[in-house]
């Protein structure tokens, strides 16, 4: 919406405008899949299983890999829509919200899919997953998302 972009121009203080083009996020995502979150109730951890991100593994920019949990594959298997491919920028919603990291196709070689704390921003081929969670991830981007957070 118009007030939407010009709350971006605000918080983004950027100082020629002229020589950018604003989209909505929703404009830069894979139709088919949206902006869901993951897996509602992943049960207690398993020794083995699906490898699950949660909202404290997202990092800025990054994903710690180190103690993701594991899920039942049948639990994981209600949730393919969030499984990652490679590709997307993934957000923490709850907790440190904001901080923000793009899937690369390396972490998505395994089954991995998000928790319901994490969002997933499956950006469209010709968009730069890096280039996206940059931006989540600047000053003017963790604005945006407080802004849209107040009160929840």
């Amino acid at each position: 919406s118009k007030d939407e972009m010009d709350l971006a121009r605000e918080l983004f203080e950027h100082p020629d405008w002229a020589r950018w083009e604003l989209y909505a996020l929703e404009q830069l995502v894979e139709i088919a899949r949206g902006i869901p979150y993951g897996i509602v109730q992943t049960g207690n951890a398993q020794a083995e299983g699906i490898s699950t991100i949660r909202c404290g593994d997202v990092k800025p920019l990054h994903v710690q890999t180190g103690s993701l949990k594991k899920v039942l594959p049948s639990i994981e298997e209600k949730y393919a829509r969030t499984r990652l491919k490679g590709g997307e920028v993934i957000l923490a919603i709850r907790g440190t919200v904001g901080n923000a990291a793009a899937i690369t196709e390396k972490l998505a070689s395994q089954t991995i899919n998000i928790s319901r704390e994490v969002a997933m921003v499956p950006v469209r081929e010709s968009i730069s997953p890096e280039y996206v969670a940059l931006l989540l991830q600047s000053p003017g981007g963790y604005r945006a998302l407080a802004e849209k957070t107040k009160g929840v």
